[in-house]
């Protein structure tokens, strides 16, 4: 029975490691418009010594199997090997997801996750607009964007908010869904002052157009999308960073922990519940103001204050500047009017800056990322990290210790020390003479 069941795990072991991989190896034939328009590519750019490349591997192979038979085909490149087609397409970090379409070219910003990528191929692949013909097909996009956010045009096809509208959705088609439908078949439960008009569904509520911007130019239009595209208070990742500091905000990170099983304790929740509350408040205060936001653990917000917040914390990054502001002491004990008092402060400007984006701040982060990812490694692998970094470091130390320490001669000593030897020869002579 053992024997059996041994033939049957390596048989299943042999099965799962001659599977044919769905992801497609590209090379420099590529960029050439005969193979790159044959219809739509999503292709990931990666390094052989990229860890996080090495990490998203699985991952992405998952993402192939789903994406099996579907019109995008899934490839990925060693940007070190064929340096011509990441330069064709821009590629500047590792690892990078792009959805090719003909000539259009599509970046994924946000988080490395399987049903976040597909989401993005599926969204970029379009159409940019997509029509609702009835109630129906309304709640049925609520209740798939539950979690997301999505665009509604509500009116004629025609007109300058249209065309605008067409014009943003054919440019962000990869960042939102957009759609639109006649005011006959909008339902009573979501009234709207005035047609026609664009409705931004998120946080399980709607937001409108601003009503005295109805001939909004491209530009301004393109600006609210970008900045409503955000919820109100969603994670941040280091995979989304990026969309948050496009509207221009102030960003408010709130610093939490979950534990292993991924909850916050009491405490923590507590605090959580407390900021969704502010920034429930502040949408409507200081709505162009901040963007809420949270993350998982100190790691992401202490490269940007270059020092180990406490947890939980409170770091308020501007992203045009990336000076920071930090409330300092136990936010567990702080009641909500203490911490819009801070907000408060740094509208006003009294609230005291710190950090920067100069030569000095950018060689200063980089320092403190590199004691950082040596504290990290040290403290999950101090074993490791010995060998690692000991060997190495005594090694260099035998050698500098060589280079300084050697007797070092010149000319007149290397004459002086020959005297001083013909003078003993000629001592030893002259003893033996005397015997």
């Amino acid at each position: 029975m053992l024997s059996d069941t041994y033939v049957m795990l390596v048989l299943l072991m042999r099965e799962v490691s001659c599977k044919r991989s769905m992801v497609i190896e590209l090379n420099s034939k590529f960029i050439q418009p005969e193979v790159r328009n044959e219809g739509s590519w999503l292709i990931e750019f990666y390094a052989p010594w990229c860890g996080h490349c090495k990490q998203f591997s699985t991952t992405y192979e998952h993402i192939a199997d789903r994406l099996h038979g579907s019109p995008i085909k899934v490839a990925k490149v060693d940007a070190t090997k064929y340096t011509d087609v990441a330069k064709e397409f821009g590629i500047s970090g590792f690892p990078t997801v792009i959805l090719v379409k003909q000539s259009n070219v599509y970046f994924y910003h946000g988080a490395r996750t399987k049903l976040d990528v597909i989401d993005f191929a599926y969204r970029a692949l379009g159409p940019a607009l997509r029509h609702l013909d009835s109630e129906d097909k309304l709640e049925d996009a609520r209740e798939k964007h539950f979690e997301g956010h999505f665009f509604l045009y509500v009116g004629e096809e025609n007109g300058d908010l249209w065309d605008t509208y067409s014009s943003v959705a054919t440019k962000r088609i990869a960042d939102s869904y957009f759609y639109y439908m006649s005011k006959e078949r909008l339902p009573k439960s979501v009234p709207l002052e005035s047609i026609p008009t664009v409705v931004v569904f998120k946080d399980d509520n709607y937001y409108w157009l601003n009503e005295s911007n109805k001939k909004p130019s491209l530009d301004s239009l393109d600006k609210w999308v970008m900045s409503e595209r955000l919820l109100l208070f969603p994670e941040i990742l280091n995979g989304n960073l990026h969309e948050f500091t496009f509207p221009g905000k102030n960003i408010v990170i709130l610093v939490i922990q979950k534990n292993l099983i991924g909850k916050m304790v009491k405490a923590e929740r507590k605090v959580f519940d407390r900021m969704n509350e502010i920034a429930e408040n502040n949408r409507k205060m200081h709505k162009d103001a901040f963007q809420f936001g949270w993350v998982d653990g100190s790691e992401l917000v202490n490269t940007i204050v270059m020092h180990f917040v406490n947890i939980p914390g409170l770091v308020v990054l501007n992203s045009k500047t990336y000076q920071y502001y930090e409330l300092r002491g136990n936010l567990t004990e702080m009641e909500t009017n203490d911490i819009q008092l801070f907000l408060d402060s740094i509208i006003d400007g009294t609230a005291v800056a710190y950090g920067g984006n100069s030569i000095f701040h950018r060689i200063q982060r980089m320092f403190f990322e590199i004691y950082s990812t040596l504290i990290k490694m040290f403290t999950h692998q101090p074993l490791v990290s010995c060998v690692l970094l000991g060997l190495p470091t005594m090694i260099l130390s035998f050698i500098c210790y060589n280079i300084c320490c050697a007797e070092v001669y010149d000319d007149e000593q290397e004459a002086e020390m020959e005297d001083e030897r013909l003078e003993r020869e000629e001592i030893y002579k002259n003893h033996e003479k005397q015997e």
